[in-house]
C-alpha cells in the first residue's frame, strides 16, 4: 500500500516489528490513527532506515502517545542533503507537536 504525506509516495503502512523496513537510506514515520487521520509520532531520517528504526529510543514515546495502534510508513530517499532537508520541513510543516521527535533548534 501506499500512503500520501506532504505529495510524497511513502510505502505503508507496515508491521511495527520493523522486519518489512528496508536497510536502505530514507525517511521513515511512527504514525497513529487519530481521529480518522494519521498523526505522526516520529519522523526519522537514516542512512539505513531498518537499522535506526531497530536502534530507536523512542519506542516508549510512541506507546505513550499512540491513539489507535501504531504504523510505519517509509520513503527511500538517496541524497543525505535532501533526506535531512525533506525530513525537517516535514517536522516543522506539521499542525501539531511531532510527540516523539527532538525539538529543532537554532543554532542562536
Amino acid at each position: 500500500m501506499v500512503e500520501i504525506f506532504d505529495r510524497m509516495r511513502f510505502e505503508g503502512p507496515i508491521g511495527m516489528d520493523g522486519a518489512q523496513l528496508p536497510s536502505a537510506s530514507g525517511i521513515y514515520i511512527v504514525g497513529t490513527l487519530s481521529s480518522g487521520a494519521i498523526k505522526m509520532l516520529g519522523i526519522y531520517q537514516a542512512d539505513d532506515m531498518n537499522r535506526s528504526f531497530r536502534e530507536n529510543d523512542k519506542k516508549d514515546c510512541w506507546q505513550k502517545n499512540m491513539d489507535s495502534g501504531l504504523n510505519l510508513y517509509y520513503f527511500e530517499v538517496q541524497d543525505p542533503k535532501d533526506r535531512e532537508r525533506t525530513c525537517r520541513k516535514m517536522i516543522m510543516d506539521r499542525w501539531y507537536p511531532v510527540e516523539c521527535v527532538d525539538r529543532i533548534q537554532d543554532d542562536f
